[in-house]
């Protein structure tokens, strides 16, 4: 097995790092997003009981 290029690996470290920052991005606005009380979807709404 040959050895990858510098260049081919250069860019697999940048791919991977930039994969790894969005997930933190995501998870940071998600986190942020629950501390307010925001699950990511509307709340259910309230349905007359029957009866």
């Amino acid at each position: 097995m040959h050895p990858l290029p510098l260049s081919l690996r250069l860019f697999a470290v940048a791919f991977w790092l930039g994969v790894v920052a969005v997930e933190f991005l995501l998870e940071r606005s998600r986190a942020e997003s629950r501390d307010r009380g925001f699950a990511g979807r509307p709340p259910p709404r309230p349905t007359a009981l029957p009866g």
